[in-house]
């Protein structure tokens, strides 16, 4: 068990590099070589939220809820340990909104509780799968990841509508928020958790390529309209789902435990990974105010991974209780 779960902790500090890497994307263009491969690497690490809910579902589609009781212990526990974290980390952007009177008061107190700041959609996301956890366990895994499919297929042509092609200013919080759109990766994660994973990788990885070429030729078409189009989209779906079979794999997992030693700095990130992604907006902020020259997409990624890795590590060290309970700092 002890090996799985560093080797999940490993897929997590990759997830949170990609996450980190989405949110300091320069906005390139087709227009240039280096513009094209920074596209290309952006489609790449477009997986980094599904696979969060991946492993989020893998694991927890693993939790037994015998009794009703059960549920509420869970809920007690799981909903608050992330949820007073971001709201915590909300605080400062809710104040800021009010002195520079950023929409009304009622509009940012709903912000605020429904973590409608910065990029924190995803807390309240994860919050309503934690509410439907119980009620999916009850049910035939292959027919719920299905119906996620096709809810998550339809949520996505919708708001690649919306979004890239008719230009609605929707929040990002009002359309990642709500379930519909990224749930079919929490079910995907409880579902391969339950079937055995040692499989071939032939297919994965061929799909992999066959959705990142869609990913690259949707984009190209989407920013014609608008300029919108690096991130959610059909193709996304596709793409996100034979990444996370890919890295799923059991025979993935076996390679790992025999490179584990090279490959500990992403398991160590890993296990920081929730307040990266608390905090790591806040330093892109402060990176963008203080360095006077413009930092290439790769220098600006590396400088942010490494000034929030250092700054949650000594945080865990001087105030040890504070920074789990309260910053999110595990």
């Amino acid at each position: 068990m002890t090996k799985r779960i560093t080797y999940f902790d490993f897929l997590r500090g990759v997830a949170v590099l990609m996450v980190v890497g989405i949110h300091t994307f320069p906005q390139s263009t087709f227009g240039s070589i280096s513009g094209n491969m920074e596209i290309v690497i952006r489609q790449m690490i477009n997986c980094a939220v599904p696979l969060f809910l991946a492993i989020s579902g893998f694991f927890l589609g693993q939790k037994q809820f015998d009794v009703n009781s059960d549920r509420i212990v869970f809920w007690k526990k799981q909903i608050p340990a992330i949820y007073i974290p971001c709201f915590i980390w909300s605080l400062p952007l809710f104040l800021f909104a009010l002195i520079n009177q950023e929409q009304n008061l009622i509009t940012n107190v709903v912000r605020l509780f429904l973590c409608g700041f910065s990029v924190y959609y995803f807390v309240i996301l994860i919050i309503q799968l934690y509410i439907f956890l119980p009620y999916l366990k009850r049910r035939n895994i292959s027919h719920m990841l299905i119906i996620s499919l096709v809810i998550s297929l339809v949520s996505a042509v919708l708001t690649t509508y919306l979004l890239a092609i008719k230009n609605y200013p929707i929040p990002l919080t009002v359309y990642a928020g709500p379930f519909p759109l990224l749930c079919f990766y929490f079910i995907l994660g409880m579902y391969l958790g339950q079937k055995d994973r040692n499989y071939s990788l032939v297919w994965p990885v061929f799909f992999c390529i066959i959705g990142l070429l869609l990913e690259y030729l949707e984009t190209k078409f989407l920013i014609g309209f608008h300029g919108v189009g690096y991130g959610n989209k059909i193709s996304f779906l596709p793409y996100s789902a034979a990444v996370i079979v890919l890295l799923f794999s059991k025979r993935l997992e076996l390679w790992y435990e025999r490179k584990s030693r090279c490959l500990q700095i992403f398991q160590k990130i890993g296990g920081i990974s929730y307040g990266i992604y608390l905090i790591h907006c806040y330093v892109i902020i402060f990176i963008s105010h203080v360095i006077p020259v413009e930092l290439s997409w790769g220098v600006k990624w590396l400088c942010v991974i490494v000034i929030t890795s250092i700054g949650i590590l000594i945080v865990k060290k001087m105030m040890p209780l504070v920074s789990v309970k309260y910053l999110g700092f595990r």
